[in-house]
């Protein structure tokens, strides 16, 4: 029970992660198929736009990854 609570945080920092990609999956849904409405008027414009909008969010996801990454490296070498 001791180990769970020392890594949920680490958990729940990943998993924080994994909704940021996520959300760039639903950003990049979003702007290919309403792409008459938000990037012009053909569904590779949208496509296109909808890469650069998820290629935006990505720097993000990197680096909560490598700070999770980081913190659970550290509580690894402490509990062994």
């Amino acid at each position: 029970m001791i180990t769970f609570l020392v890594f949920a945080p680490v958990l729940v920092i990943e998993f924080q992660a994994y909704v940021l990609a996520m959300l760039g999956a639903i950003i990049h849904g979003r702007s290919t198929f309403d792409d008459r409405r938000q990037h012009g008027s053909s569904r590779a414009g949208g496509y296109l736009a909808g890469v650069r909008d998820t290629l935006r969010l990505y720097p993000a996801i990197i680096a909560v990854l490598l700070v999770v990454a980081f913190i659970e490296a550290t509580t690894s070498w402490l509990a062994h």
